[in-house]
Formats: structure tokens, C-alpha cells, sequence
């Protein structure tokens, strides 16, 4: 397998060609590493979210105004060393993560992440058969 060096968030259009991406800042891949990013989701305040595969943690990032790496907002610890989560539509700040040494999904509520890099954008979310 390919080692965290190779860790990238891929942007794609509708049609699946590729359109842009970003790379992880080397910070986060060292503590990712030796996998990559496991699951991710970009959340309702327009933050990245990402798991690790080992880590009871969760890394927030922003879009950069310009450059290749993404920005590294917040890391969250969470008591799940999962892979998989997903928001809660009706809640929010709330994840459904799996705890994957306990074989569980367990409900969290994620604290509100501040956003102070001049440079930091947010993303916007496009939603299957949505244009947004």
C-alpha cells in the first residue's frame, strides 16, 4: 500500500473528472502515518473532517485562499479510533462514528471549531443529484 505521503483530498465534478485537489499538511500525515486519511466528510459549517485509521482523533482543515496544502483549523479527540462517521442532519454538530476495537457506532457532539487563519476558505458541500 501506498504510505501517508500520498495522503491527498481529490476534487471532482459531476462527471467524475477531476477538477482540483489538495495535499495534507506533513503534520497531520506523520500522525496518520503509516495509513492515510480513512474517512471524511465535509461538515454542515463548511470544515473537512477527517479520521485517521488508528487515532482516537479527528483533524478539521480549511480550504487555502491559494497553494496546494490544506489548512489545519483544529484537532478533535474523540474516544473513537474509528475509520467511519457520518453528521447528523438533524443535529448539529453531531457525528455517528464507528469505535472499531469495540465494534460499536457511537453519538458525538463536536465542538465548535474557530477559524482564525487569514487565509482559510470553507467548502462548499455538493449533494447527489443537488447542484450547488
Amino acid at each position: 500500500y501506498k504510505g501517508s505521503a500520498y495522503s491527498s483530498i481529490v476534487v471532482f465534478d459531476a462527471a467524475w473528472r477531476r477538477t482540483g485537489g489538495w495535499l495534507l499538511p506533513a503534520t497531520v500525515q506523520e500522525r496518520m502515518a503509516p495509513q492515510a486519511a480513512s474517512g471524511g466528510a465535509i461538515g454542515p459549517d463548511g470544515l473537512l473532517y477527517l479520521f485517521g485509521h488508528t487515532r482516537p482523533e479527528m483533524y478539521v482543515f480549511a480550504k487555502p485562499a491559494m497553494g496546494p496544502v490544506l489548512l489545519h483549523v483544529a484537532t478533535i479527540d474523540l474516544e473513537a479510533a474509528g475509520q467511519a462517521f457520518v453528521f447528523d442532519e438533524t443535529t448539529p454538530r453531531a457525528i455517528y462514528a464507528s469505535a472499531r476495537p469495540s465494534g460499536t457506532v457511537r453519538r458525538f457532539i463536536l465542538p465548535e471549531v474557530a477559524v482564525d487563519h487569514p487565509d482559510a476558505r470553507r467548502c462548499e458541500a455538493a449533494v447527489a443529484g443537488k447542484t450547488p
